[in-house]
């Protein structure tokens, strides 16, 4: 799928990967993987980089320049492609995390993954990444960021899938349509997570 780009409220100092990357500084997954701040906030920079240019090459982003997004993933292709992030230069992640935030990192990913392919019909809209800078948090950006594409899935009859790591972002979601399906702490005594499900408003109804 042609990667779709559109911009909501364009204005803002710094990328947009910078924002993402301030967005989960602290969000304690990160915290767990990178425990050293300066390394986690250079690896989310990067991170974020790299996951607004596979969006915009494969899926969907919903973009306040220099504020936040909102990545997608369609429902042709809504699970992460290991060739196409490979050339989108994921290779470089162990590199960049380096080992010990690989060890607690790789098994969490796998059973992300796990739970992604057995919660949610195999068409669905992915969630991906939804991040707004901390300032503008609570400002109603990050709804203004989802609303485009959850319309596009109620019209075509197709449920949404994300994963989240706070509990406030659990009632966020909660809020707008999606329902928690699986909850547990990643592998090697990590912190908590959440997955979620949001029916289509045509089921819904």
């Amino acid at each position: 799928m042609d990667a779709t780009r559109q911009s909501v409220h364009p204005t803002g100092a710094g990328s947009t990967a910078d924002a993402l990357a301030q967005a989960f500084l602290d969000e304690p997954g990160a915290v767990w993987f990178t425990p050293d701040e300066p390394r986690r906030l250079r690896f989310l920079e990067w991170s974020f980089r790299a996951f607004l240019a596979y969006g915009r090459r494969y899926g969907v982003v919903e973009e306040s320049e220099g504020r936040g997004a909102a990545i997608w993933l369609p429902p042709d292709a809504p699970f992460l492609r290991s060739f196409d992030a490979f050339r989108m230069g994921y290779w470089q992640v162990p590199f960049r995390m380096g080992l010990g935030s690989m060890r607690r990192f790789l098994p969490s990913m796998r059973l992300m993954d796990r739970h992604h392919r057995e919660l949610v019909e195999r068409r669905h809209w992915y969630l991906m990444v939804l991040g707004v800078h901390p300032p503008e948090q609570g400002s109603g950006l990050g709804s203004s960021l989802m609303l485009p594409t959850m319309r596009r899935s109620d019209e075509e009859s197709l449920p949404c899938y994300l994963e989240t790591g706070t509990e406030v972002n659990v009632r966020f979601y909660s809020r707008r349509g999606f329902e928690v399906v699986a909850e547990g702490n990643l592998p090697g005594g990590g912190p908590k997570y959440w997955c979620m499900r949001r029916p289509p408003a045509t089921a819904a109804a």
